[in-house]
């Protein structure tokens, strides 16, 4: 088993038509399912990383939608959430790094040192 494969990834649900049966033979309500899920989760070894994207965040309301998922995760792997403008880096109330799209690209500081040579190997 390679390490990447050790990690279950619950967090992303299943697309399933709204009042279609699971594999379990129950009915799946999917009214707040598309509201919770986290757009990209990377694993090496026992580290991971999650990203959220969003095309811009105006307002505090944009914000909260943005970070709801990653705020029901329940451990303390970095959690970053990368937007399209070009925005000053910060980090917010709850320890979620916002940068934007150009900065995340172009400057690996970003990224946590493990994931460097994963995101940026492409040979």
């Amino acid at each position: 088993m390679k390490p990447w494969e050790a990690w279950p990834t619950p967090l992303i649900a299943p697309r399933l038509p709204q009042g279609e049966p699971d594999g379990h033979g129950k009915v799946v309500s999917t009214t707040h399912r598309s509201l919770l899920e986290v757009d990209f989760v990377a694993n090496r070894g026992y580290s991971r990383l999650y990203i959220q994207s969003a095309l811009h965040i105006p307002d505090e309301a944009k914000m909260e939608q943005e970070s709801a998922s990653l705020r029901r995760i329940d451990d303390s792997f970095q959690k970053i959430i990368i937007v399209k403008d070009d925005i000053a880096p910060y980090q917010n109330n709850d320890g979620f790094l916002i940068v934007g799209l150009f900065d995340f690209l172009l400057n690996p500081s970003f990224i946590p040192s493990s994931f460097v040579l994963l995101l940026y190997r492409l040979e």
